[in-house]
């Protein structure tokens, strides 16, 4: 007696390359290098971390878009977010403006053009901001990064 059931087609796993260093991707890739699999490395590595400085990291590490910018803003002095704690913050920000939220977007540019005047700064920071500004002005529809 032949089965009736379709045969099932199989399929394999996609392997997708690991980013370096989830947590540096705000200042290394562009906009238009993001995707699902970087944002959810980065969401990943924020998962858990605990920023115990901050009043707000608890929303934001629950991906709220007006903490993440709060923090942002906080953090971003003359030379940019520095350290670990910038790191976190940005990749946070960088969540929602992969997203297209505009306020993610315009503070993560500022960040980055504060961070390529810094003393170790580099001219590929500019760069990357003029790239997220641009963005930011785009009022078409969000991504669904």
């Amino acid at each position: 007696m032949a089965s009736t059931r379709p045969a099932r087609k199989r399929t394999r796993p996609i392997r997708v390359a690991p980013t370096p260093d989830p947590l540096s991707a705000w200042r290394r890739l562009a906009a238009r290098d993001l995707d699902r699999a970087c944002i959810t490395q980065i969401r990943e590595a924020l998962a858990g971390t605990l920023m115990l400085h901050h009043r707000r990291w608890p929303a934001a590490s629950r991906f709220d878009a007006a903490a993440a910018v709060g923090i942002a803003l906080d953090l971003t002095d003359d030379t940019g977010p520095a350290g670990i704690a910038g790191d976190l913050a940005m990749s946070a920000l960088l969540i929602h403006a992969a997203r297209g939220n505009q306020a993610a977007r315009l503070v993560l540019a500022r960040a980055l053009v504060q961070a390529s005047q810094a003393p170790d700064g580099s001219p590929e920071l500019f760069g990357l901001a003029l790239g997220w500004a641009r963005h930011a002005c785009d009022m078409g529809p969000p991504t669904s990064a």
